[in-house]
């Protein structure tokens, strides 16, 4: 199964190696983390360095997290990347057989582009994904556009 944490869960150990295979999928490696704490670190499938930049600019000028998700209209910019595509197939077949835990900074709870992941790995790989704490409906309207996307470079 696929499922989220954050960097905290990591360094804290509620998320470890000896639970699940741990990827984490962040634009930035997370100061602090250790490399035996994780399988892999993947920018494949975090956000373009711009969305990042203008979410994280939005986020520090109003001091709230998911008031600049919706700012910088994230569901509508965040794409994955080619090699995220396969990367994200590649997860979702060893969810089938493990836990798959995708790490990024943001807290479990808030919005993050890690729950879009799971929408896709959910909706497009049929890949045993927990549900996200929040609703993405500009993103899930995109999902025809993935299809074709994933259609077209097959």
């Amino acid at each position: 199964m696929l499922r989220q944490a954050s960097v905290s869960d990591l360094i804290t150990d509620r998320v470890n190696r000896d639970k699940g295979y741990v990827v984490i999928t962040m634009r930035r490696y997370p100061r602090f983390v250790r490399r035996e704490l994780r399988d892999e670190y993947l920018t494949s499938m975090s956000p373009e360095i711009k969305l990042h930049e203008s979410w994280l600019s939005a986020k520090r000028r109003y001091r709230n997290h998911n008031g600049a998700f919706a700012r910088v209209h994230y569901e509508l910019r965040y794409n994955v990347s080619e090699p995220g595509w396969a990367d994200l197939e590649r997860l979702c077949r060893l969810a089938k057989r493990k836990t798959v835990y995708l790490i990024c900074q943001c807290r479990v709870g808030d919005r993050c582009h890690r729950e879009m992941l799971l929408i896709l790995a959910k909706e497009l790989f049929h890949a045993p994904a927990e549900a996200p704490k929040n609703e993405y409906p500009d993103f899930v309207k995109r999902l025809p556009e993935f299809r074709k996307l994933l259609k077209q470079s097959a």
